[in-house]
């Protein structure tokens, strides 16, 4: 279920930076004075302001009214800042009343007018057009506003709007699936309210750490959490915030399959809800009592509820609500066995999720349109689904979330035993100070310094056991930190080791002549290898990519280029092919390979050239890998699609290692003039992340670049090229990982 962090962003966007004016009515009449006196027309807008702010929640007519009064005395203005107002007050009472499309439009008139302003009251504009466009699924622009708003906030040193704008950023990625990065702008936000001593900033974010336990099915540490921001919103007297919790905390009884708890604090919560008018709140009960109706079996009354449900998100025009309910819309008519009306829901959903980047819910909608082609017999479109459902979950779930979540509970856990450590001296303070007015009294004054001391010995006994945790902890995590370094420092040395084997750049010129190298080991050391020679008139060279990289793939690597020294420099075999064969017989022997399900089955993936220096001539064969060319006198200008410049000569669909498919390797030889290139190289450039997607680099997008740059020199080549992945992985949506090791070579035909 995916309702409780929407529930509290939009319960947060309407509380932040509310005045206090709708409880004064005598504030309220002096400011109808100011907007009806002669004073300047600045001082009146300002007073018209407050007005329709004051009123947008309950009376939205009157909000708009002041608005409207607003807009005809700033017609006379200069001022972009009394211009934009009145558009900013429209878009305000829209936003409050779910009418987030018209929202949308008075917001993009305000920012315009204010968008060379560094004022705090455009980051108050530029955080709730965040807001709007985040309702409306549009993530992307969300953030960005959201961080305009924060880089003004931080210039005009406003802590708590900071806050504000870490959290709306937090909750957008956590939809989005990134948990880590959710995390991350949540302890910010925390920390300021915290410092701020601001309960009613640190309820919520209570309330979204909780969450994120329960995405990890970590339900003890998620009720302990809600348990902790529920009584803030009692004491707070906070109803919308306890409606928010009750629901909350009838998904972990959900989870747990306790049905009629859920149940209990559902219909709490919509009860509230509908009191307080908090239609999304209210949207997220209806779906989740759907649920557990569905998941009971009595079908008639899950379609009810998700029918109701839908009327809600589809006037709200909230896309990640409906998103949320079609998915279990689709699972219901899947489970009732309309098949082709589940695929056709399954598919609505996910074109919404994919639209707006809500990676959860693709994920759900993903595995269940595989289910429900696999019951239609269309078993190509089940697979298709299943994979991609499979890669979506391993992407959002993966440990560094965990690790991130644990870091968080020891912080906590960390503050909790200072706090009860400031109590116990606070007490022994307080017991001191009574003691000496009961001076006066003999038997008091002793019955104090026995309490004294009771209290002493039990604060001190108390401070000498965390101290003692403590030291205990430091030492632990000295004694880790120590293995650490040792295990890095050993990898470091492995990666000395794994370099000296490697042909150095001097080397390699007088194999190769003009070439570059781009090798990138996705850790210390690389399970990637690249490996030059001349045997009498052969001047030999190859790129291969073991299995596995870190420390397995470098001890595959290093017996690589072990072999390769033993089959080429000391056997003097150059015909390629011949190479690949020797070389796969080697390491079925040396690894014990023997083909059965449990054998061992590591190897590498090759591409392994040998030029003939006198007349060009060259010798290539490839596994899995190929070889790519550019001709001399071929040019960018003779192609509708640069990557047809590149001649492309693929390798065998085998491994060098025991495989279904033993042939031999495919000799190839090609005629090569002076001034052509030719690159091999791994698969890692091709499958990194990055760009303004966050997808794949791919094949031919690369055939395009080297296309394109082939004119250069073949060194300038390299630089680009190194260029390219840099800005690939780190110049778009924020940096990427390094996926795999990455080798590169390109050789210019001398």
């Amino acid at each position: 279920m995916k309702s409780s962090l929407l529930v509290f962003y939009i319960f947060l966007s309407i509380v932040f930076l509310r005045t206090s004016l709708a409880q004064n009515l005598e504030i309220t009449d002096s400011l109808e004075k100011v907007a009806e006196s002669n004073q300047q027309d600045s001082v009146r807008i300002h007073a018209l302001m407050n007005l329709s702010i004051t009123f947008q929640a309950n009376d939205s007519a009157r909000a708009l009214s002041y608005a409207r009064r607003a807009k005809k005395i700033s017609k006379g203005s200069d001022s972009n800042w009394e211009k934009a107002i009145p558009f900013y007050l429209f878009a305000r009472v829209y936003l409050m009343h779910n009418e987030y499309k018209k929202s949308l439009e008075y917001f993009e008139q305000a920012d315009s007018l204010l968008k060379e302003s560094e004022t705090r009251t455009y980051g108050i504009v530029l955080f709730y057009h965040g807001d709007c466009h985040s309702q409306l699924g549009n993530y992307k622009e969300a953030i960005q506003k959201h961080r305009q708003a924060l880089k003004i906030f931080r210039e005009e040193d406003e802590k708590i709007t900071q806050a504000y704008c870490h959290n709306s950023i937090g909750n957008i990625l956590w939809f989005q699936g990134y948990f880590k990065r959710a995390s991350e702008e949540y302890q910010k936000s925390l920390q300021i309210f915290k410092d701020k001593g601001r309960k009613s900033g640190v309820a919520p974010l209570l309330n979204n750490i909780a969450i994120l336990y329960f995405e990890l099915e970590d339900y003890d540490n998620a009720l302990d959490y809600y348990s902790e921001a529920l009584e803030i919103y009692k004491e707070l007297n906070d109803s919308s915030g306890i409606a928010m919790i009750w629901l909350n905390t009838g998904e972990i009884y959900w989870k747990r399959k306790e049905y009629e708890k859920a149940m209990d604090y559902y219909t709490r919560s919509l009860d509230l809800s509908e009191k307080l008018n908090m239609p999304q709140n209210a949207a997220y009960c209806l779906t989740n009592i759907g649920i557990i109706y569905l998941e009971t079996q009595k079908f008639q009354l899950a379609e009810k509820y998700f029918d109701d449900a839908m009327k809600y998100w589809e006037d709200l025009e909230d896309r990640t609500g409906q998103i949320y309910c079609l998915n279990y819309i689709g699972i219901l008519e899947y489970k009732t066995g309309h098949y082709t009306v589940a695929i056709k829901t399954l598919h609505r959903c996910r074109k919404i999720a994919e639209e707006i980047g809500a990676q959860d819910e693709m994920r759900r909608a993903y595995e269940t349109l595989s289910k429900a082609y696999e019951a239609t017999k269309n078993y190509e479109k089940a697979l298709v689904y299943h994979k991609q459902f499979k890669q979506l979950n391993d992407t959002i779930f993966n440990g560094e979330t965990n690790r991130k979540l644990a870091e968080l509970e020891a912080t906590h856990e960390i503050e909790k035993r200072e706090q009860q450590i400031k109590i116990q001296k606070a007490q022994l303070t307080a017991k001191d100070a009574q003691i000496k007015k009961e001076k006066v009294l003999r038997k008091a004054l002793i019955g104090g310094l026995i309490g004294i001391v009771i209290f002493v010995l039990l604060g001190t006994y108390s401070y000498l056991k965390i101290r003692k945790a403590k030291k205990k902890i430091t030492e632990q995590k000295t004694k880790i930190e120590k293995q650490k370094n040792s295990i890095d420092d050993s990898i470091r040395y492995a990666k000395r080791i794994q370099t000296a084997v490697l042909p150095s750049s001097k080397y390699a010129e007088t194999i190769m002549g003009p070439h570059f190298i781009l090798f990138r080991p996705k850790e210390i050391v690389s399970g990637d290898f690249y490996w030059a020679t001349r045997v009498n008139e052969w001047n030999i060279f190859t790129v291969s990519d073991c299995t596995g990289h870190g420390v397995p793939g470098a001890f595959m690597s290093m017996l690589g280029v072990s072999f390769l020294n033993e089959i080429v420099r000391k056997k003097e075999i150059t015909k390629s092919s011949d190479v690949l064969n020797e070389l796969r017989r080697y390491v079925i022997e040396a690894l014990k390979q023997s083909g059965k399900t449990d054998s061992q089955k590591d190897g590498m993936d090759m591409s392994f050239a040998a030029i003939n220096s006198k007349n060009n001539k060259c010798y290539w064969a490839g596994a899995n890998n190929p070889l790519w060319i550019i001709r001399k006198e071929k040019t960018n200008g003779l192609y509708d699609d640069n990557a047809k410049m590149i001649e492309e000569i693929k390798g065998d669909k085998m491994p060098v290692s025991i495989h279904v498919k033993m042939n031999e390797f495919t000799h190839h030889e090609v005629q090569l003039e002076k001034g052509d290139r030719i690159y091999l190289f791994s698969d890692g450039f091709q499958d990194q992340f990055g760009g303004p997607k966050g997808k794949k680099y791919k094949s031919k997008p690369l055939k395009r670049f080297l296309a394109g740059t082939s004119e250069l020199s073949i060194a300038e080549q390299g630089v680009k090229l190194e260029n390219e992945l840099d800005n690939w992985m780190n110049g778009y949506t924020g940096d990427h990982k390094q996926i795999d090791d990455i080798t590169i070579m390109g050789v210019e035909i001398q």
